[in-house]
């Protein structure tokens, strides 16, 4: 690898989680801030869609012990659910509760104002720029991240995907 893209990678490290921070900054209270990073994660993916244990795991590269301690904590405070699948009795889906969803939805919408008064600082160029290079990114991570899998390797802890095991345990998780 040049010492160029070396370089620009040791920045990049460096400067995505600041952006972050500084980019979605709010100014009102987050409905979410007393969240714990990791429950947020997951808080985050069920925003989508619900998902089973299996497939959380391995979108976050986490153990099943771990996700259930998260879960568990997550169901505690009100903000999930599980859910029977009806095709199969021993898989459970996890899924947001109508408080949590609702949680989300202000968050999310704090997060896209907060963005907006950053990005409006910038020019048109600017921000056609940023959006192109951003999406560039994401893809040739996730062409990395195709590649890898292969071999088992993966270089995005948000993108992994750890190897699959063929026990009945994780299946009914």
């Amino acid at each position: 690898m040049s010492s160029e893209i070396e370089a620009l990678a040791q920045t990049l490290e460096s400067l995505l989680p600041r952006i972050s921070r500084g980019v979605f900054r709010i100014d009102a209270p987050d409905p979410l801030g007393h969240i714990p990073i990791a429950q947020m994660r997951i808080l985050r993916l069920l925003a989508d869609r619900s998902r089973t244990a299996v497939e959380l795991c391995q979108e976050l590269n986490m153990t099943a012990s771990a996700l259930t301690q998260i879960a568990n904590r997550l169901q505690a405070r009100g903000l999930v659910q599980r859910i029977e699948d009806p095709a199969d009795r021993r898989v459970r889906h996890l899924t947001l509760t109508g408080r949590a969803a609702d949680l989300m939805s202000q968050r999310r919408e704090l997060r896209i104002e907060a963005a907006s008064r950053a990005l409006s600082r910038l020019d048109d160029h600017e921000r056609s720029t940023l959006a192109t290079a951003l999406n560039r990114l994401l893809q040739a991570t996730r062409t990395e991240n195709d590649r890898a899998a292969s071999t088992g390797w993966h270089a995005d802890a948000d993108l992994e995907r750890p190897p699959r095991h063929n026990s009945s345990r994780s299946r009914s998780n």
